[in-house]
């Protein structure tokens, strides 16, 4: 019988990977050991008989390389888009506000909004 277990489920049932004994203990009675890698399966082996060909191989190799150019290339556009997006609304930001105080500016790089900078320093 094939079991997958999470890690949650082993700290439920307060399981132990013993790697020195190779085993599953499972509370302080019950111990399963692992398979050797020669006893598992055809099906569940990651290398062996039914191995990919080389071709295979480099055909996922090859896709997997064109996935991920595509996605840097979509990344590399839409923060292009942001960027062109951003410089328009920063350019009629300057131009619509006044300079600002330079100790408003400095709590607005903090992090603080405008009114709450304004309203804190004429508190002071």
């Amino acid at each position: 019988m094939d079991v997958l277990l999470g890690l949650d489920m082993l700290k439920r049932h307060q399981c132990m990977i013993d790697l020195k004994d190779n085993c599953l203990r499972m509370g302080d009675h019950t111990m399963t050991r692992f398979l050797h890698e020669n006893e598992l399966p055809a099906h569940a082996r990651l290398h062996g008989g039914d191995a990919k060909s080389a071709g295979t191989q480099e055909e996922e190799d090859r896709e997997i390389a064109e996935a991920m150019d595509a996605s840097a290339r979509e990344v590399a556009s839409s923060s292009k888009e942001q960027q062109q997006q951003q410089q328009p609304q920063k350019a009629e930001q300057q131009q619509q506000h006044p300079p600002r105080d330079p100790k408003i500016q400095q709590l607005i790089d903090m992090g603080f909004s405008e009114a709450d900078a304004s309203a804190e320093l004429l508190n002071c």
